[in-house]
């Protein structure tokens, strides 16, 4: 997460943050402790928090389950989605209410902060690339699709929205 009087980033996991906070350290604070919490937790600990602009991104959920499941160390996707915590989604929403002003998605990531940083009146910065997984394409069954598609659903509804944009 970073803050400041201005914006609020909410940081999912694997969804390039770290790249995205190399950008935005420079107009706000980094905040280590709190980086990847949910803004429904933050609406409650920051009192000025309908003021800020909100955003974060979003990754395409297949993708985004791969990734984890390489990052925390799985070697099977079966196991990875029966102890994966949660969705994407539920770092942004309250039940249906959606807490972001705006949501980006990390395959079109510059050109998505490009937006954030002119809504914000700060000069274009070029996002780097950083701590990009290198993963052989992960061989999806029907059936693990199935159940990546009914668990993740809420993910794949807004990712598919976003990208009718």
């Amino acid at each position: 997460m970073i803050t400041s009087r201005r914006f609020l980033y909410i940081h999912i996991p694997k969804c390039g943050g770290h790249s995205i906070d190399a950008v935005l350290c420079r107009y706000g604070r980094v905040r280590r402790g709190l980086r990847h919490v949910s803004a429904v937790e933050l609406r409650k600990e920051i009192k000025f928090f309908d003021k800020l602009y909100r955003f974060s991104f979003i990754r395409e959920p297949f993708s985004w389950l791969v990734s984890g499941m390489h990052y925390f160390g799985y070697r099977d996707m079966w196991s990875y989605l029966d102890s994966c915590p949660g969705c994407q989604c539920s770092y942004l929403y309250d039940g249906d209410d959606c807490l972001m002003d705006f949501i980006g998605r990390v395959e079109t990531l510059q050109e998505d902060m490009d937006t954030v940083m002119r809504h914000l009146g700060y000069r274009r910065l070029v996002v780097p690339v950083l701590w990009c997984g290198k993963y052989k394409p992960y061989a999806w069954t029907d059936a693990l699709r199935d159940r990546a598609r009914e668990q993740f659903s809420d993910d794949f509804e807004l990712y598919e929205r976003l990208c009718l944009k």
